[in-house]
């Protein structure tokens, strides 16, 4: 997946877990960058990756 974050910027990841209201994302980010939580209200865009 990628994850589109402030406008111009974007990393690869791996969602690792949903809360159960499906408000925040805890995503393992590529490159090292390691884990992160991102919540709806943070202004981010998820993207899935096609296979």
């Amino acid at each position: 997946m990628r994850v589109l974050l402030n406008p111009g910027y974007e990393t690869g990841g791996l969602v690792d877990a949903i809360t159960s209201d499906y408000t925040s994302v805890w995503v393992n980010l590529d490159g090292g960058l390691g884990r992160t939580m991102l919540h709806c209200s943070d202004g981010v865009e998820i993207v899935p990756q096609e296979a």
